[in-house]
């Protein structure tokens, strides 16, 4: 079997090595980008501020919730009877 492996590269063909650029004219640019600024970590009075912001955000939905079913008004429905 032959994998082509080497432990030394073999040289380049003419035609490759006339058309690649010289190596310091690279300018590569990095793949993972800059570390992005994350905000700081909450403390334990800040993470309890803000869970009690939410529950209180979430009640007043409800209760505003159960006033639009309120609102509705019930529809009876008649059956006509087709001749």
């Amino acid at each position: 079997m032959h994998t082509k492996i080497w432990a030394d590269v073999p040289e380049a063909k003419d035609f490759v090595r006339e058309t690649r650029p010289p190596p310091d004219s690279l300018a590569y640019q990095p793949v993972t980008g800059t570390d992005p600024e994350r905000p700081k970590l909450r403390s334990k009075v800040e993470l309890e501020a803000l869970e009690s912001e939410l529950e209180r955000a979430a009640s007043h939905n409800d209760r505003n919730a159960g006033k639009r079913v309120r609102i509705k008004k019930s529809v009876s429905v008649k059956t006509v009877k087709r001749e």
